[in-house]
């Protein structure tokens, strides 16, 4: 279970590394293929014209193998 999200910004705990810890312990590789594609779960869903220019600004690799 994650953690109480408002919690974490409250106590200023919210980075972007939780996010992205958060995020990769939420996807889920539900085919077995070793990588996350459309027949997957996803731990991050936003909409495109928001998530677009978060995620380039993050600078982060969003799409990664799930462990």
């Amino acid at each position: 279970m994650i953690e109480n999200l408002y919690n974490l910004v409250r106590e200023n705990k919210w980075t972007i590394d939780k996010f992205y810890s958060i995020a990769k312990e939420t996807a889920k590789d539900l085919n077995g293929d070793g990588k996350l594609g459309l027949d997957d779960v996803a731990g991050i869903l936003s909409s495109n014209d928001k998530g677009r220019g978060f995620r380039r600004n993050a600078r982060y690799n969003f799409f990664f193998t799930p462990v």
